[in-house]
């Protein structure tokens, strides 16, 4: 399956887990901060300040519920800091930054999903079991996510 493919698949999936759920973020954004001039070193930066390690602990065949979940956090909040530093100002946003806005807030729509299906202990128990046994392909798709936030951030 292409990474295409997969991303779509994984945004299916994020649309049936979330129906009927609150639509309180978990994880939710603000505008403050200053533009970087680096959004890619600024998301590196933030990444080492969080200890995300790429996701590595979220996918297979290493797969660590517990460290996945610590960096999915970690992660969710650099993607805040981020989001919260090229939002800032909003001339620059609306045209530079928009796509670095648009995968971050994807990212975090993933984050927040396994959050309230209690995937890898990060929210309450799910009572939906099947919305614990697709933790693993929504831990995929954050993966891809933040590694094309990391891409669309660097200007790759």
């Amino acid at each position: 399956m292409t990474r295409g493919g997969v991303l779509v698949l994984g945004l299916a999936m994020l649309a049936l887990i979330s129906c009927g759920g609150t639509d309180e973020p978990v994880l939710g954004t603000t505008t403050s901060g200053v533009a970087p001039l680096d959004p890619g070193q600024r998301l590196r930066e933030l990444g080492t300040t969080y200890r995300v390690g790429g996701l590595r602990s979220c996918s297979p065949p290493r797969l660590d519920e517990a460290r996945c979940a610590e960096e999915l956090v970690g992660a969710g909040r650099a993607v805040e800091k981020l989001r919260e530093a090229v939002t800032a100002d909003e001339t620059v946003a609306a045209t530079r930054y928009q796509k670095i806005v648009v995968v971050a807030d994807d990212f975090l729509r993933a984050v927040n999903v396994m959050i309230k299906g209690g995937c890898y202990g990060l929210g309450p128990p799910s009572a939906v079991e099947e919305s614990l046994s697709l933790c693993g392909d929504l831990a995929a798709l954050a993966v891809l996510t933040w590694m094309e936030l990391e891409a669309v951030a660097s200007g790759r």
